[in-house]
């Protein structure tokens, strides 16, 4: 039996054909690159220059919070998952990366409705994904010090 951690990380790409990579694809939660080629999310405050002396920091910050996810997962702590997920809805949000609104809402009311571990390791896959996809984005900080598993 593979772990959550295992699940997570067998591939990044949305075209995946492990089971989870399937159960992604097939749920509502995942994202579509757009139509230019472009994957990159870039923060819709271009346009303020404030928030993007800001988000370089904030971006750098974000594969901690991957990396807190998955650690949850593998704890099976739900509650604080649900927290990290509503905290990743509003601040990414707030720093102009509305596309990982709606990943984070589905993660956070999946947990809050009681639904299976099974049912919601897609949905934070899917939120993995579109955060990976932030412009910015460094997935080697997601790297951590070898643990006893």
């Amino acid at each position: 039996m593979t772990t959550v951690r295992e699940q997570l990380e067998k591939d990044h790409s949305p075209m995946s054909h492990d089971s989870a990579g399937a159960a992604i694809a097939a749920a509502p939660t995942s994202v579509v690159a757009p139509a230019d080629g472009s994957n990159r999310i870039k923060s819709s405050n271009a346009s303020n220059p404030q928030i993007m002396a800001i988000i370089p920091e904030f971006v750098d910050g974000l594969p901690s919070k991957v990396r807190k996810m998955t650690d949850l997962l593998e704890r099976d702590d739900l509650p604080a998952l649900q927290r990290v997920a509503h905290e990743l809805l509003g601040t990414c949000g707030g720093y102009g990366f509305a596309p990982v609104s709606q990943p984070a809402r589905t993660v956070e009311q999946s947990i809050k409705a009681g639904q299976p571990l099974e049912s919601i390791i897609p949905a934070v896959k899917s939120l993995i994904e579109v955060i990976r996809r932030i412009e910015g984005y460094d997935e080697s900080k997601e790297a951590v010090l070898p643990m006893n598993s």
